[in-house]
């Protein structure tokens, strides 16, 4: 393993200290600033993955070996590559392999907190910041200010999504290829009772005739609530016809494979389907005893073993593509894409009497791709496994700071794409140091 690591450059070693962006800081090192020819935050496009369960960050993203009292597993270390550690292990070359790749477009978020312990609460506010869910998610809110040129603003082929009152921009593709159902009139045949499709010539006077009533409602709505309500029907229609143009081109029906989603959403970003794309891992509906999900409250070193090992593969894949694809405005679709991979809470640091890990409300976050300060880490925990203080602005950890919350990631993930934070988020201030 060592002179593996060593023809890759790689320096192995225990960790020592504080797992935290300062001492990257410290020591004087650099991290990664975008280019002149960064693409503007207006064109770019965003893929959110979500690992559903909860993950535990000790199995690849928080060597955490100095910290009395967290099990970490046997025959892991610590490794560096670049600025970025993380915790390597025999069994899991494939996380080796990608941080090794992708390091130089990669930024770490480490203990961050998410106000909840429970998974449905905990996971809108990883993808909203809102506990309530009456806030649109992050993606929703970014498509929003350019729905106009988009057919499916924001695409949901897995995980959970949380458009609130941004519904009308916001498709989920569906397990079963509903919505590809739709398009190509596959939809028929689920009829119990035989249904035959209307000629073409039809089709196009009844598309008309439902273009008419929409815009015949917008104008007749008199109070604000029936006039946002007409135009959300308006713009969903709208949205489904220009669909209905690129029905030939393009697929939307994903399997059980992370594969099959990361596929299909590089495909519907590269068509100009869309802007953002969300993805869960597994699939919810093919959750069971024999497929968990990331929840390990029993034998949780086998189970976060493997959810990496398929993660991770599926991430490669992802980047490959991104990376061989030429880009709207960049040179590639990995120039103007940004990556975000989290789950909605972490894992306690020692074992329960069954081997597995239960619920903690800090976890990690990994994001990658332009106009990112990439390339290193922010945030850290202390010796109670707790996410440390930091200065939002600079990264670094303080103890005078801010929280690194799940909130202000959001918030920076807006800024990042050009919209004022404070337009949807009024009680966490945005990470700007996650901006190169």
């Amino acid at each position: 393993m060592s002179d593996l690591l060593s023809r890759r450059r790689f320096l192995t070693r225990t960790g020592s200290g504080l797992i935290a962006a300062s001492a990257v800081g410290a020591a004087g090192l650099s991290f990664s600033r975008p280019s002149q020819a960064a693409v503007a935050a207006a064109d770019l496009r965003f893929i959110f993955l979500m690992a559903q369960g909860g993950w535990d960050t000790t199995r690849v993203f928080t060597p955490a070996f100095h910290i009395p009292g967290v099990a970490m597993e046997a025959d892991a270390t610590t490794a560096t590559v670049g600025n970025l550690e993380f915790v390597d292990h025999p069994g899991r070359p494939l996380v080796r392999d990608f941080f090794m790749d992708h390091h130089e477009r990669m930024l770490l978020l480490q203990g961050m907190m998410v106000r909840s312990v429970a998974h449905p609460k905990a996971y809108v506010i990883s993808m909203s910041g809102d506990p309530t869910g009456l806030s649109p998610d992050w993606p929703a809110i970014i498509s929003s200010t350019q729905a106009d040129r988009f057919p499916l603003p924001s695409l949901v082929l897995g995980g959970l999504s949380y458009p609130a009152h941004l519904s009308a921009i916001t498709g989920r593709a569906g397990h079963n290829g509903q919505l590809e159902a739709l398009l190509n009139e596959d939809i028929f045949s689920w009829s119990d009772v035989a249904v035959v499709p209307a000629p073409a010539t039809t089709d196009v006077r009844i598309d008309a005739l439902l273009r008419a009533r929409a815009q015949s409602w917008t104008e007749m709505a008199r109070s604000s609530v029936g006039r946002s309500l007409a135009q959300d029907h308006e713009t969903s229609l709208s949205n489904a016809l220009a669909l209905l143009e690129q029905r030939d081109q393009m697929h939307f029906t994903t399997l059980s494979d992370l594969n099959d989603q990361v596929h299909v959403a590089v495909n519907a970003l590269q068509s100009g389907i869309c802007r953002c794309v969300t993805l869960g891992h597994p699939p919810t509906h093919l959750v069971d005893q024999l497929n968990p999900d990331w929840d390990s409250h029993a034998n949780n070193d086998h189970t976060q073993h493997e959810k990496f090992n398929e993660l991770f593969g599926g991430l490669s894949t992802l980047m490959n593509l991104l990376q061989s694809r030429p880009g709207h405005a960049g040179a590639t679709m990995a120039d103007e894409t940004v990556v975000v991979v989290l789950s909605e809470m972490g894992r306690a640091p020692q074992l329960n009497e069954f081997q597995g890990k239960d619920h903690w409300p800090y976890t990690s976050a990994m994001i990658l791709g332009p106009r990112l300060a990439t390339n290193r880490a922010i945030g850290g925990l202390n010796s109670l496994f707790n996410g440390e203080t930091i200065d939002l602005a600079s990264g670094e950890i303080d103890s005078k700071g801010s929280t690194l919350t799940i909130e202000s990631m959001g918030a920076g993930l807006l800024a990042l794409a050009d919209i004022d934070p404070g337009e949807w988020i009024t009680h966490a201030d945005p990470l700007t140091a996650m901006m190169g």
